[in-house]
C-alpha cells in the first residue's frame, strides 16, 4: 500500500499512469477492507505457527488489532469451543501390555543412544 501511495504521487499528472494507479488503489481498499468482514485470513496467520499473533501485532495498525482478536474469539467461542466438558475415556483393562517388534526394536534404538563407548 505504501508503494501505491508514493505512486499516486509521483504519476499524480500522468494522463496513462495516474488513472492505472488509482483504480488498482481503489481494487486493493476494496478487498483489503473486506478482510475485516470474515475472521478467515486472521484466523489462517494466527494458525500458522510461523505467524500466530506476532506478524499481526508487527504489522497492523494497532487499531486493528483487537477487532482482529474478537473476530478470531468469536470465531473459536461459535464453531470450536468443545459443548461438553473433556472427560477421560474408559481404558479397557484388557488391553495387552507387551511389546511387539517395532517396540522392542524402538527400545534398543533409544538404549543405544545412551552407551558411552571407551
Amino acid at each position: 500500500m505504501e508503494l501505491f501511495e508514493t505512486k499516486k504521487v509521483e504519476f499524480e499528472d500522468d494522463l496513462i499512469l495516474g488513472p492505472c494507479i488509482n483504480s488498482g488503489w481503489l481494487k486493493l481498499v476494496k478487498y483489503y477492507d473486506k478482510t475485516s468482514d470474515s475472521p478467515a485470513y486472521t484466523a489462517a496467520l494466527v494458525l500458522n505457527p510461523a505467524f500466530k499473533w506476532e506478524y499481526i501485532e508487527k504489522t497492523w495498525d494497532k487499531s486493528w488489532i483487537q477487532g482482529a482478536r474478537d473476530l478470531v474469539t468469536d470465531l473459536w467461542k461459535s464453531k470450536y469451543r468443545p459443548t461438553a466438558p473433556f472427560t477421560q475415556p474408559d481404558i479397557p483393562s484388557n488391553i495387552s501390555t507387551t511389546t511387539n517388534h517395532f517396540h522392542q526394536w524402538r527400545q534398543g534404538k533409544h538404549a543405544l543412544r545412551y552407551i558411552i563407548y571407551p
